[in-house]
C-alpha cells in the first residue's frame, strides 16, 4: 500500500510539472509582442492566440486541483482509485506536449463579413400591384378587407440588429469601473498622441425589430466599453489593478446611455493598420450577449482598408457613428435580439 501510495505522488508530481512547463511555452509563444502586424489579420491572431492561453490556464487550473485531491483517494481500497486519476493527469500532459503549436504568423481563416445580411439593400423588394386598365375596369373593384396586422413599426433599417464583430485580444471581464461621470472623458489623453479630438457618445438599447427600448433594472444593465488611447496603445488586460481607457457604461431606465471620450488613434503597421475603433459588449438578461465594435464614419481605413482585420465589419454603416464636426458628437442605437 504505502509503495502504492508513492508510486502515486511521483506520477501526480511529474504530470504537474510538465502540465506548467508546456504552459509557460505556450503563453510565450502566444506574447502579443511577438505577432508580426505587417501581416493581413494580425489582429485576428492575437485573438485567438489569446484565447488559447486562457484556456490553457483554465487546463492548468484544473490539473492542479485534480492533483489537490489525488492524495486523498491513495488511501481508499487498493490504491486503483489514485492510479486512475494520476494516470489521467500524465495522458493529458504527454497530449498537450504532442500537440502542434500554432505559428504566431499564420493567417486564421477569414470570418464572413456581415455586410451582406446586414445590409437591408439585400431585402427582396416587394413587387408593385400592377394598376387597372381604365379601359377594362371602369368602375373601381371593390376593396378587399385587410388581414389584421400588428401596429405598425418604424422602418425597417432603422431597426435592424447591430452586427456582432471580433472581441479582440484585450477584454478585461474584472476590475473595469462603473462610469458615473459621463461627462468626463474615461480615456486620458497620452503626452504625444496623434490626436486630442473629445467626443460625446449617445444612444438607446432597444430591440431588435421593433424599436422599443429595453427595460433592465438588473446589476447587469451596462455597456462593457474600452479602447485604445491617442497613441494606439491599449492597457495591461492581465493587470486587474489597471483600466485605463475602459469603463462600464449605465442604461438608463428608458434604454438611454451616454459616455466621453477621445477619439482613439490606428494602430498596427505603418503598411497594415486598424481604423479608429470603441469596443462595445452588452449581456443583458433575456437578450442575445452582442460583441461588436463602432468606427468612425468617413475614416479612410474602413472597410477594405482595415488591413488588421479583414473579417470585421468596419465597411458597415450600421456600425459607423457620424460624429458633429464642431461639437464632437454623436448617436450610436445599439439594437439586441431577444434570447429564443
Amino acid at each position: 500500500m504505502l509503495i502504492r501510495t508513492l508510486l502515486a505522488i511521483a506520477m501526480l508530481s511529474f504530470a504537474c510539472t510538465q502540465a506548467s512547463r508546456l504552459l509557460q511555452q505556450d503563453v510565450v509563444a502566444s506574447d502579443p509582442t511577438l505577432i508580426d502586424r505587417s501581416q493581413p489579420d494580425w489582429y485576428v491572431s492575437m485573438e485567438l492566440q489569446q484565447q488559447q492561453q486562457q484556456q490553457q490556464q483554465t487546463e492548468l487550473v484544473e490539473l492542479a486541483s485534480l492533483g489537490a485531491a489525488a492524495p486523498s483517494s491513495t488511501v481508499i481500497g487498493d490504491g486503483t482509485a489514485a492510479e486512475t486519476r494520476v494516470a489521467s493527469l500524465v495522458r493529458a500532459a504527454a497530449a498537450k506536449q504532442g500537440r502542434k503549436k500554432p505559428r504566431a504568423n499564420r493567417r486564421p481563416p477569414p470570418k464572413p463579413s456581415p455586410r451582406a445580411e446586414a445590409s437591408p439593400a439585400s431585402a427582396p423588394s416587394p413587387k408593385p400591384s400592377p394598376a387597372p386598365s381604365p379601359a377594362l375596369s371602369p368602375s373601381p373593384s371593390p376593396r378587399r378587407s385587410p388581414a389584421p396586422s400588428p401596429s405598425p413599426s418604424p422602418s425597417p433599417r432603422s431597426c435592424l440588429a447591430t452586427p456582432s464583430d471580433v472581441l479582440g485580444p484585450f477584454y478585461q471581464s474584472q476590475g473595469v469601473p462603473l462610469n458615473t461621470k459621463p461627462d468626463e472623458s474615461f480615456c486620458a489623453l497620452k503626452t504625444g498622441g496623434r490626436n486630442a479630438t473629445k467626443i460625446t457618445i449617445t444612444g438607446h438599447v432597444l430591440q431588435y425589430f421593433t424599436c422599443t427600448p429595453v427595460s433592465e433594472s438588473s446589476s447587469l444593465a451596462f455597456i462593457d466599453v474600452w479602447q485604445a488611447d491617442n497613441a494606439g496603445e491599449y492597457d495591461d488586460n492581465s493587470n486587474l489593478a489597471n483600466a485605463d481607457c475602459r469603463t462600464r457604461v449605465p442604461i438608463a431606465a428608458d434604454g438611454s446611455y451616454k459616455y466621453t471620450t477621445i477619439i482613439p488613434a490606428a494602430y498596427g503597421s505603418r503598411n497594415c493598420l486598424r481604423p479608429p475603433h470603441i469596443h462595445l459588449r452588452l449581456a443583458l438578461p433575456g437578450y442575445t450577449l452582442l460583441v461588436t465594435q463602432m468606427y468612425f464614419a468617413g475614416s479612410a481605413l474602413n472597410g477594405p482598408g482595415d488591413c488588421g482585420c479583414g473579417g470585421c465589419g468596419s465597411g458597415n454603416p450600421l456600425q459607423q457613428v457620424l460624429l458633429d464636426p464642431v461639437t464632437g458628437a454623436g448617436v450610436f442605437d445599439i439594437l439586441l435580439k431577444r434570447q429564443r
